[in-house]
């Protein structure tokens, strides 16, 4: 009895949806993030004084803002950069500390598989990305499920952080 064998063949496009933004797409992510609303209307909370951040001219400064910061970015490094100083402010605003403790054993030429169970992917992931740069260390490559409930904008914004998604289907 001869057994009948399927191969599966993949190409780059199989993936298109899932992998993380490259350097030649930065700018037109960038555009799409000034063009939308609930996004720079999120900036405005921890951009403005909370007097302002729900007003019209909250909004627009933030938007001025976020353009002028992003005027020159052209590589997904570029803006791992500028991420990385939200991400400061945002440990500095709200956190009394944070630590972590291993890294130092990590080879910096080596590649590693980070698993978690997580509260807060997003968070979670930050966190992880901003600890492994601060350690001389390459950012990680995170796989995250695709969450109808996330924004355009939060997609966008992971992406660049060498982010992929995963989607799951059913419950």
């Amino acid at each position: 009895m001869a057994s009948e064998t399927t191969e599966l063949v993949l190409s780059d496009e199989d993936f298109e949806d899932i992998r993380p933004y490259q350097d030649s797409e930065v700018p037109e992510v960038i555009r799409r993030l000034e063009n939308d609303k609930e996004f720079i209307s999120v900036l405005a909370t921890s951009l403005m004084p909370s007097r302002f951040s729900r007003s019209l001219v909250g909004r627009y400064l933030s938007f001025l803002t976020f353009k002028w910061q992003t005027r020159s970015l052209y590589s997904v490094e570029q803006c791992q950069d500028l991420m990385s100083k939200y991400f400061e402010k945002l440990v500095t605003n709200t956190m009394e500390g944070m630590t972590v403790d291993g890294l130092d054993k990590l080879e910096k030429n080596r590649s590693y598989l980070f698993i978690s169970n997580h509260r807060d992917i997003v968070l979670d992931s930050a966190c992880l990305n901003y600890f492994l740069r601060q350690s001389g260390h390459q950012t990680a490559q995170l796989i995250r499920n695709q969450n109808k409930a996330v924004s355009l904008w939060a997609d966008a914004l992971n992406r660049p952080m060498d982010h992929g998604k995963l989607y799951f289907n059913g419950n």
